[in-house]
């Protein structure tokens, strides 16, 4: 009886031990998979990529089923399939991946608003600040739900506090325009620099906007800043600075830079701005030049600015009277 125990246990042991081993491997699989997969996605390979996040779902690496949710919520890889994306979504949240909750719940602000926000703030909860930020918006500004400030400024200092700049950013906007509290501008430029030193370029833009009439100097650095970032109004505003003289003289040279950054990245307004400084006379050092003029407003008037179509129309039926006159 006893050596039967024995021989009972010692299969018991080496059941436990193969199973143990291939947990292991399981998850070795799992893991190598999910960061192969992600590598691909990270560059924009997601064709490549989905395979990978389907293997590495199966094995259980709960990540990769949220990156193959985003797959199907998007179109990244796969033919687009909301129902398959709530699935995994929902899959990954009840394994606790707080960006997952994030992700089904904006799959439901559409379909079941109640049920949207109930995820949003349990992504909040488990410490998910995108989500944070997400709720804060939606309750500052009534996107899906009745404006609430107190909810909105609530959630979007936790975000903030957890280090999401786009939380910051929002945060600031709110003292800046005193939605929910009293206004503060002093508090805004904190925030905004929190969020600009945090490489959120949009609030080095915004920053620049409020310090823009009683800072120029500085408005031009985060201006410039958020230009390099990317952010082409930042362009714009820099150009028109140094265009305008807020910085000593006015220099167009300088501002003719900016706004080509700006037009050739697809803004409307840069075009705008460069087609006035070849209209000029030359004081701010741009030589006058109505043909090059004429393109850049009318590549403005292409991205649909009425104001350069209007005055395109002026130089085309009085040209000696616009050009070099502005």
């Amino acid at each position: 009886m006893k050596r039967g125990v024995v021989i009972l246990g010692i299969a018991v042991v080496v059941l436990l031990l193969g199973t143990g081993s291939f947990l292991a491997l399981r998850y070795k699989t799992a893991e190598k998979e999910y960061q192969e997969g992600l590598s691909l996605y990270q560059l924009n390979q997601h064709i490549d990529a989905t395979p990978h996040f389907e293997r590495s779902c199966q094995y259980g690496e709960i990540h990769a089923c949220t990156r193959l949710a985003e797959s199907y919520e998007k179109g990244y890889g796969v033919s687009k399939d909301p129902t398959v994306a709530i699935t995994l979504y929902e899959k990954a949240c009840n394994r606790k991946d707080m960006e997952a909750c994030e992700g089904e719940g904006d799959a439901y602000l559409s379909k079941d608003t109640k049920k949207a926000i109930l995820l949003l703030q349990k992504s909040c909860d488990g410490g998910w600040m995108s989500a944070c930020n997400q709720l804060g918006r939606m309750y500052i500004y009534g996107f899906d739900v009745e404006k609430d400030y107190r909810k909105g400024h609530d959630s979007l200092l936790r975000s903030c506090v957890g280090n999401n700049m786009e939380g910051c950013r929002m945060l600031a906007s709110t003292y800046w325009a005193g939605n929910g509290v009293d206004k503060d501008e002093n508090q805004a430029k904190v925030l905004y620099e929190k969020a600009c030193t945090g490489g959120n370029f949009d609030a080095c833009n915004d920053l620049g906007d409020l310090l823009r009439s009683s800072d120029s100097l500085n408005a031009v650095k985060y201006f410039d800043k958020a230009c390099s970032g990317g952010i082409l109004n930042g362009c714009v505003s820099t150009g028109s600075l140094y265009e305008d003289g807020a910085l000593g003289q006015p220099d167009g040279e300088i501002a003719r830079v900016y706004y080509q950054k700006a037009c050739e990245g697809g803004d409307r307004m840069g075009c705008h701005f460069l087609g006035e400084l070849f209209l000029g006379d030359g004081s701010g050092r741009v030589r006058g030049n109505l043909e090059l003029a004429k393109s850049y407003l009318k590549k403005a008037c292409d991205l649909k600015l009425s104001e350069s179509c209007e005055m395109l129309g002026r130089i085309s039926n009085e040209p000696e009277q616009m050009s070099f006159n502005f």
